[in-house]
């Protein structure tokens, strides 16, 4: 942690800059948030988002993600277009020149000493903040996917790059030849490093905290195959999808279905899951390894999720499906042993790497 030899004392003010582009980002960041606080109660934490007080049209990106992310084939126009060596250089001045003025407010309001980001746009304008106005924050960017990670990523302004899995560093090892790194596991809530071993009696269907994908189609596919299948249907805050699905399960009187709405014992529900279904976002699939819940992806969009994807088939921790009518199939192929998974690399092995570095910035070892 060579920025703060030159400190006299601790760094004792955090800055954790998120987005709510999607959940992943913002659960992270709330991840790194509690960590510190339960661990390490002599700092002061700001956690905020970012886009919030930004420019035009900043502020609407949620909504936009939202939008695109219904939208596969627009969102993969954006994703890979923006991922062109001068569209990329375009799109860096337009994110400086926009969110450089919220940021450098932020900057000088909270004066944090170690500043975490938890999405991309963030980088070149907390780059250019540091060097214009001379103000020595150390910078670290947490990484929120585990493949297919975008060049927005890896641009050369992180004090230190926060890289989720071994996986994740061997696709873009050569990319980040000038950057420090360090591969630290991905921050999960503190209820899915527990070592806690439950009966896995039933399947788990969840589309993250918005219930977002086609869960209710999925959910009437398998009650028509499998009667006596014990599932637990998680809507998230998404209370449409919670009443049509309740009033489902009236009509055919399934009681072998458990209903949930928003919950915070999402880790307990996966560890009684023989294995889990859902969209793999970032987050999702981080705590469906981390919990050894294989994970059957649905609904992945292009970029981000399909790299999520690809990183959960080659550690063999789950498999995806395009069609939702081969569920079935998979499940009694699962079932039945034919396919086994093995999670070829285990997340919790970094913990005690991601304890060092926070001791390290803490007590400036």
């Amino acid at each position: 942690m060579d920025g703060f030899k030159n400190r006299e004392g601790n760094p004792e003010k955090f800055l954790i800059i998120h987005a709510k582009t999607g959940g992943g980002h913002y659960i992270a960041s709330r991840s790194i948030e509690n960590y510190i606080k339960e661990n390490f109660r002599i700092a002061e934490i700001k956690n905020v988002d970012g886009l919030k007080n930004a420019f035009f049209p900043y502020p609407l990106m949620p909504f936009l993600w939202d939008l695109l992310s219904e939208i596969p084939f627009l969102w993969r126009i954006v994703f890979y277009s923006s991922n062109i060596k001068k569209i990329y250089k375009t799109t860096l001045l337009i994110q400086t020149l926009l969110l450089y003025p919220s940021l450098k407010r932020l900057i000088k309001f909270y004066k944090p000493e170690v500043v975490f980001i938890t999405h991309p746009f963030y980088i070149p304008p907390l780059f250019k903040i540091k060097k214009k106005l001379k103000i020595n924050f150390f910078l670290i960017t947490v990484l929120t996917d585990f493949g297919e990670i975008h060049e927005s990523w890896l641009f050369e302004g992180s004090d230190l790059l926060w890289i989720p899995s071994k996986y994740t560093y061997n696709e873009i090892k050569n990319r980040i030849k000038n950057i420090k790194f360090d591969i630290l596991g991905y921050p999960v809530r503190k209820d899915f490093l527990k070592r806690k071993k439950l009966k896995k009696d039933r399947v788990l269907l969840m589309g993250g905290g918005t219930g977002r994908g086609p869960i209710f189609e999925i959910l009437r596919i398998l009650t028509e195959e499998f009667r006596d299948l014990k599932i637990t249907v998680i809507c998230g805050k998404n209370k449409k999808l919670h009443r049509k699905i309740a009033k489902f399960l009236q009509i055919r009187n399934l009681e072998n279905i458990e209903l949930i709405g928003f919950t915070d014992k999402v880790a307990e529900y996966m560890r009684k899951s023989k294995f889990l279904i859902s969209k793999p976002g970032g987050s999702t699939v981080a705590e469906a390894v981390y919990t050894k819940t294989p994970l059957i992806a649905i609904d992945a969009v292009p970029g981000q999720e399909k790299g999520n994807v690809k990183f959960l088939e080659s550690i063999n921790a789950g498999k995806e499906i395009t069609v939702i009518r081969e569920i079935p199939d998979l499940i009694k192929k699962i079932v039945q042993g034919e396919i086994k998974f093995t999670f070829k690399e285990d997340l919790t092995g970094y913990e005690k790497k991601k304890r060092e570095l926070f001791e390290k910035i803490i007590w400036n070892i």
